[in-house]
Parts: structure tokens; C-alpha cells; sequence
């Protein structure tokens, strides 16, 4: 009798381990690694891949003359602007336009939308204007809307980092890894606040890492985003830290931090991650 088991689980990686060689790798149907794309002399900090198999990448904006923010990258190994050229135009000199990216940190392909999300914190000088999530709807490769995080939501400081989409709440998920706390966007009246902030589980654990044998000592605040939507739980992980923690979707609240910490949990130690991914794994 055949059996079918299903292993889930959150997988925490380190994005700037992943593209030390340049690359970006995906696994084939035979279990080799195919090269799709290489580049050098741009930090990419965010990979994605939409349903159809398109793969979008994005730069940070950390220093002069960054190449482009989001790019798609084709069958050839190319690296093109996406949505177009002018979308990406402002990186460079760190222009501040509503109708271009300024300072991207990751990039999400949820269904048919391209969630782009923009922290407006160029070379970590402070927010410049307010952080936002840039909506591309994958079948016409335009801007379809901006969603403008709230004055509440935010600090001068912030670097928001990265985000899940959550469907059955309509929320969108998000982490501040510059200033700790969790900002949740509410997609049904276009709010959003912040959750956990400057709380224990959502600051570094730890003044430095050792990375290659080497010292990093910029603290770094909650990180890691990833979504369970079987369970409907939440994961988030300060990179300067160990320990892995989760709250239920259904307890997520704009409420006093006292009244959510209640509702944390810590589900493991692990080692120090930069981005994580809930994966299921089925066998037969």
C-alpha cells in the first residue's frame, strides 16, 4: 500500500551565504542545481519565483550606483529592470519619486502580484519618506497600486525587511530589522500598524556575530518572516539572535505588548538566519 507523508517545517537560510558565488541557483526535477542567472557587482538580497516559473530579484540600495532595484531574470541569464527601466531609475542616485523605487530590501511573487517592498531608508541614513509595498501585477507587468504604511507603523529609523501575505486574514506580515517590531498591513480598509514593538522577541539577541571567523557587530533586529498557512502561524527570528519565535494569525492585534507577548511563543534555538521560508515536503 502506498503512503504519503507530509513534513513541514520553517527553513532558515542566510541570504548573503546564498549569493556569495554570484548566483542564483534553483533544483531541477533530477536533483542537480541549474544555473539561471549570475551577476557581479550587485548584492542581491531578495529571490523570488512566480507560479509561472519567472524569477525576480532585488538590490539594496547600500551605496552609489546600484544598477537597478527589481529585476526579472530571463531564460538567457539576463538581469532586465523590472516592471521597466524608469521604475528603477532612482536607485542610483537615491532620487526620492512616489512613482519609483527608492530603496528595496526584498521582493515577494504571491499568485499573480509582485509584491515589491520598499523600506525609502537609503544607505541606512533614516526614512526619507514613508516605507511602502509596491503591488505589480505579474500579467501586465505594470504598477497596479502602492500600499503607503501608516506614521504609527513606522520609525524614523526603520529598515522594514521582509513580508508574508496571509490570505485568509487579508493581511500582509512584515519585520523592522532596524528598529524591533513587527508591522502588519490590513489590505480590507488599507491600515497598518505595528506589533511587538521594541519588544524581547522581536530585538537582537546578541551585540555580534562571527560570520567566516569574522566579527559582524551591527546588531540586527527581527528579520526572518515565514508563514505557516496550514496552521495559520506566524515565524519571525531577530537576525542577531537564536532563538525562533510564533504567534497565531488569530491572535495578531493592534494591541499593548504585554497583552501579545502573552500569546509568543519560542518554538526552537537555532543559528543565527537572515531570511526563513515555511516549506512543506511531501513523500511517497
Amino acid at each position: 500500500m502506498n503512503t504519503t507523508r507530509i513534513k513541514q517545517g520553517v527553513l532558515a537560510t542566510s541570504v548573503a551565504a546564498l549569493f556569495s558565488v554570484n548566483a542564483i541557483a534553483q533544483h531541477s526535477s533530477d536533483a542537480n542545481v541549474e544555473l539561471v542567472g549570475d551577476i557581479k557587482g550587485t548584492q542581491i538580497t531578495g529571490v523570488t519565483v512566480s507560479n509561472d516559473g519567472r524569477v525576480f530579484v532585488n538590490a539594496p540600495n547600500w551605496r552609489d550606483g546600484v544598477r537597478f532595484s527589481v529585476a526579472q531574470v530571463t531564460d538567457t541569464g539576463e538581469f532586465v529592470a523590472y516592471p521597466n527601466s524608469q521604475t528603477n531609475e532612482c536607485v542610483a542616485q537615491s532620487e526620492v519619486r512616489k512613482d519609483c523605487f527608492l530603496a528595496v530590501q526584498s521582493v515577494v511573487a504571491h499568485k499573480d502580484k509582485l509584491y515589491v517592498l520598499d523600506t525609502r531608508n537609503p544607505k541606512f541614513k533614516g526614512v526619507v519618506d514613508a516605507p511602502r509595498l509596491f503591488v505589480v501585477d505579474l500579467a501586465s507587468n505594470e504598477i497596479e497600486g502602492t500600499l503607503i504604511l501608516s506614521e504609527d507603523a513606522y520609525h524614523p529609523d526603520s529598515y522594514i525587511n521582509d513580508l508574508r501575505v496571509d490570505e485568509k486574514t487579508n493581511r500582509i506580515y512584515m519585520t523592522d530589522s532596524a528598529h524591533a517590531g513587527l508591522v502588519v498591513y490590513n489590505l480590507d480598509d488599507n491600515t497598518s500598524y505595528r506589533i511587538l514593538d521594541n519588544h524581547k522577541t522581536t530585538k537582537a539577541e546578541v551585540d555580534a556575530l562571527s560570520i567566516q571567523g569574522k566579527p559582524f557587530t551591527m546588531p540586527v533586529q527581527s528579520d526572518g518572516i515565514a508563514l505557516d498557512t496550514l496552521n495559520d502561524t506566524l515565524y519571525f527570528h531577530a537576525l542577531s539572535g537564536y532563538s525562533l519565535y510564533a504567534i497565531n494569525t488569530s491572535d495578531i492585534e493592534k494591541s499593548s505588548n504585554d497583552v501579545l507577548a502573552e500569546k509568543v511563543r519560542k518554538v526552537a534555538t537555532t543559528g543565527a538566519p537572515d531570511g526563513m521560508i515555511f516549506i512543506k515536503v511531501m513523500f511517497i
